[in-house]
């Protein structure tokens, strides 16, 4: 096989790269690669230019290269330099992280939910814009494609599952359209007796970034009337608004997070927001999920140890000026005071523990505002009440109760039962959650989350088969132990 040379004039004289060597070099690295041809056709052609500048000798005309391993280390390192600095720009480009934390945020609800009990997670790929648009064109709520998908077609239609909750990768400001369509939203959500869980977004604090969380953070000025209203109305018990984010993943690095096609690190120096962030509505419905499958119920969603710890998150250690720098999973490192007044202003922080890579729900409020009624002890049991119903672990009881008492009715539609009868048989079916011992064993708490329930069951005048039934519950959840109540009407020949 004979050479073919190719000369060139230079400041250093005659340089000569002997074609046929590049050619083979190239070869070898577009194979070392591991790349599908189909998939970079202008990979051998670009190593091949590349090589061309790079590979000569001043030996003398004639003379082959010298190529030494040290040499094409070099080389494979510019390449993956190039390669990173590109990946770089399209892992950080907005709309391709918007659509990596989606995805990443629902695998990692996936990934900590245990489908052998009895859990099912469905995937509505709907944009918040799309969401309002719809509400917005429809003549009722009932007649929304939302509607449609948490209620009619599952606790509104006989013998299907109904929805437990609704996780929305949306985050809400104060502005009058969110609030409208977190209003809209609020009211499926208490039909189909699923809570709505999404995120609150930087904007309802001034900024930009919770980074920039101020030390008493206020949503209580001019900017927050429509929020005020909205925490004020009948069914925004039905609507919790998570903060800040959650680191997803690690940044890509050889040792820490590796990618398999070529030596990459990822580059998140430049900006907090290069970081993949994600929705924290994900990691609160992990604690539901979790709390599901081991006790058929949701309530135990709060603390540390009661179910609100969320484990194994991504921590980002490296070096800054000579020192060690730890970039915690979320967005920033809540204090407990600030906790509570996040909590009491209707949002659920994440806490991130300290020297650990683990963060906690330590509450669980809704978005409703608690009310005050008097001084009188009527006036402060009934206070109490609708505190605990502005909770999110006593909403997601009730919601379960509710979806056992609509399926039983529809059950009996049609048959000769009496109202006492209906009665007995939903206290039957609470008995198993229900005990009236004080201190039962830490194991059995969750199982026996009531002291008491009890049922009223009475006919609707003119509606045969049809009942207004009344739950009066007496919850042991942190030791709270006040009555809360939860009216439910049934007209099912009107659904």
């Amino acid at each position: 096989m004979s050479s073919v040379q190719n000369e060139r004039q230079g400041a250093g004289g005659t340089s000569t790269v002997l074609l046929e060597e590049v050619a083979e070099l190239t070869t070898d690295l577009v194979d070392a690669s591991g790349l599908d041809p189909d998939d970079a056709p202008d990979l051998p052609n670009v190593l091949s230019q590349l090589l061309d500048e790079v590979i000569t000798t001043s030996e003398g005309v004639g003379e082959k290269p010298k190529f030494s391993l040290e040499l094409i280390n070099g080389m494979m390192a510019e390449i993956d330099r190039k390669l990173s600095a590109q990946v770089d720009e399209i892992l950080h480009d907005p709309a391709f992280k918007e659509v990596e934390s989606a995805w990443r945020g629902l695998r990692f609800l996936v990934d900590r939910t245990d489908f052998d009990q009895n859990i099912r997670i469905e995937m509505l790929d709907v944009s918040k814009q799309e969401l309002a648009d719809d509400i917005e064109q429809r003549p009722t709520l009932r007649a929304t494609r939302l509607c449609q998908v948490a209620y009619e077609s599952k606790l509104g239609s006989y013998g299907n599952d109904p929805v437990g909750v609704i996780i929305g990768n949306y985050d809400f400001g104060p502005t009058a359209p969110d609030m409208q369509l977190l209003e809209d939203i609020s009211r499926v959500a208490a039909q189909a007796h699923a809570p709505f869980i999404a995120a609150a977004s930087p904007r309802f604090f001034n900024i930009k970034s919770f980074t920039g969380l101020p030390t008493r953070p206020k949503v209580d000025t001019k900017h927050h009337k429509r929020w005020q209203s909205f925490r004020q109305s009948d069914f925004a018990n039905y609507v919790g608004l998570t903060l800040p984010r959650f680191l997803l993943r690690h940044p890509y690095d050889p040792e820490e997070n590796p990618v398999r096609s070529f030596e990459y690190a990822e580059d998140v120096s430049g900006s907090h927001d290069e970081y993949l962030w994600g929705n924290a509505a994900f990691a609160f419905g992990s604690c539901l999920t979790d709390s599901f499958a081991k006790y058929r119920w949701c309530p135990n969603i709060v603390g540390p140890e009661g179910g609100g710890r969320i484990r194994n998150l991504p921590v980002h250690e490296y070096e800054a000026m000579g020192r060690a720098v730890v970039k915690p999973p979320t967005e920033v490192s809540l204090s407990m005071p600030r906790e509570d007044e996040l909590s009491e202003q209707g949002f659920i922080p994440m806490i991130y523990e300290n020297n650990s890579v683990n963060a906690v729900f330590f509450g669980a409020n809704s978005t409703q505002r608690p009310k005050t009624f008097g001084n009188n002890p009527e006036d402060k049991k009934r206070e109490g009440n609708f505190l605990l119903g502005t909770r999110l672990p006593y909403m997601m009881a009730v919601s379960r109760l509710a979806h056992h008492i609509q399926n039983y009715q529809r059950n009996k539609l049609g048959s000769t039962v009496s109202a006492s009868t209906l009665k007995s048989d939903l206290e039957r079916w609470i008995r198993q959650y229900v005990s009236p011992q004080e201190n039962l064993p830490e194991s059995m708490l969750a199982q026996k989350p009531f002291y008491a329930v009890e049922f009223s069951v009475e006919d609707i005048e003119g509606k045969p088969g049809q009942y207004h039934v009344q739950v009066n519950m007496q919850p042991r959840f942190k030791f709270e132990k006040a009555w809360f109540e939860l009216s439910l009407v049934s007209a099912l020949g009107d659904d």
